[in-house]
């Protein structure tokens, strides 16, 4: 049974919940959902005797103008799960430290009065008993609500909270895009199921706890009525040192299992993959080449995988030289979101992909590049241009000069000729100590574009 209530008036409270659940005491056992300003985020707490025992950003940041289910759900007088979510996604279970006695108090929409609160709570919905997830959206989340999904690892969950900074620009990036697209008779949502830190194996069924995860946000969301249109998957790290082969399996696994979980809850199953392709990074030299090559491989062997733009490009944290800063997450997004959209078929205005190699050739110590454009005709830097190598058995020869040629045409200089087996790469391991102005992007006006990977064996 449930009891809804219209709230009319709201009063300051000396505390900063959205929901706050407590036995009336101060400094006594409670939990709730609380605003965090100016970042715009959700946040769960709980307390047990004053003192906090969990403090997490949920996965779900707060945008203007737009109508957000915000629930809590515990077990009244028992040790155990606590769980909170903001829009369609749940940002993980909080335990007590100690038992939620004598709950008698539900506090709605308090701030204190130096800061006061972003919104309004419009309607508030109490049950008798603990809900599930599903239990709780539904009525708040109809066919009238259009989503993507996030899966993989902190760089896809980083769109909702970045690493160091907490920020969501990301997931506000992709709302807007897809609003911009879909427009706002509809409710347009990232429904981010990722999990920082997650390899394949954490992935796959039936057992993953990543997997699992997913399927509790993605099913309730789903089982509640709202629409999932394309999953979009950024992992790869986790799994450093496996083989391609390793990689396409495992992921190709996940990707249908996700697929067939959708069909299972509504959806059509042949939901398109856009994966994000594995960046750069600033602090370590790891090889990503089998990621990358598994990941270009996937998209070029299965109609419905394709691949966004390449990110490395973005700013990357100051603070752990891996993941996207803000500012990078927001300015990466319009990119994915743009390529999901092509792929599903909806007018997009110039170009999603970015240019590409489409041949290698050496003559001496002299190699040539040709480039074929997308929604650019020409390219920058023009001289010092970075992010390739050339292998003769397996040990790169420097490459002293890289330079245009013309609009199509890099032509880079050995030191040496080769003698050995030869094989040429942009994009070459984790581009550690190359610097993002010297990598090649074209010139298209609005949504300038990196060059992608590439391997050949010559």
């Amino acid at each position: 049974l449930y009891q809804d209530y219209t709230i009319t008036s709201l009063s300051a409270q000396a505390d900063q919940y959205l929901f706050s659940a407590q036995n009336g005491s101060s400094g006594s056992d409670g939990f709730g959902v609380y605003m965090i300003t100016p970042r715009g985020k959700g946040r769960a707490r709980a307390v047990a005797g004053g003192s906090n025992a969990y403090t997490s950003d949920i996965d779900g940041g707060y945008r203007k103008d737009t109508v957000y289910p915000v629930g809590i759900s515990w077990v009244n007088g028992a040790s155990g799960a606590v769980k909170a979510f903001v829009g369609p996604g749940v940002f993980q279970d909080a335990t007590m430290a100690g038992s939620v006695t004598t709950l008698t108090r539900l506090y709605v929409g308090g701030r204190d009065t130096s800061q006061s609160i972003n919104g309004c709570v419009r309607t508030l919905r109490v049950y008798d008993q603990s809900r599930t997830l599903a239990q709780m959206l539904s009525g708040f989340i109809t066919a009238n609500d259009r989503a993507v999904t996030g899966s993989g690892q902190s760089n896809m969950a980083g769109n909702s909270s970045q690493q160091n900074t907490g920020y969501n620009g990301g997931e506000r990036a992709y709302m807007d895009t897809l609003d911009s697209f879909w427009g706002t008779s509809t409710r347009n949502w990232l429904v981010n199921g990722s999990v920082p830190g997650t390899s394949i194996a954490q992935w796959t069924a039936p057992s993953g706890s990543s997997i699992n995860y997913w399927k509790e946000i993605v099913g309730a969301y789903m089982d509640a009525g709202g629409v999932i249109e394309a999953i979009i998957w950024d992992q790869g790290t986790a799994d450093l040192g496996s083989s391609t082969a390793t990689l396409k399996a495992g992921w190709l696994a996940i990707f249908n299992d996700m697929r067939a979980f959708l069909a299972a809850h509504g959806g059509t199953g042949s939901e398109p993959v856009i994966i994000c392709p594995e960046g750069r990074r600033e602090n370590n030299d790891q090889n990503y080449n089998p990621n990358r090559q598994a990941q270009k491989e996937l998209a070029d062997e299965n109609a419905w995988i394709h691949l966004a733009p390449e990110k490395w490009l973005e700013p990357l944290d100051s603070g752990d030289g891996l993941h996207l800063e803000d500012d990078g997450y927001a300015d990466y997004a319009p990119h994915v979101v743009r390529k999901v959209m092509d792929v599903l078929g909806e007018s997009v205005s110039g170009r999603v992909d970015g240019p590409v190699i489409t041949g290698v050739s050496r003559l001496g110590t002299m190699v040539t590049v040709t480039l074929s454009h997308d929604g650019g005709t020409d390219f920058t830097p023009t001289t010092g241009i970075d992010g390739f190598a050339f292998l003769d058995d397996g040990v790169p020869i420097t490459i002293t000069a890289a330079v245009r040629t013309n609009a199509t045409t890099i032509t880079l200089t050995l030191a040496s000729a080769p003698t050995g087996v030869e094989e040429f790469y942009h994009g070459y391991r984790a581009l550690y100590g190359v610097n993002p102005a010297d990598l090649v992007v074209d010139n298209e006006a609005t949504y300038p574009k990196a060059l992608h990977y590439y391997y050949e064996a010559l």
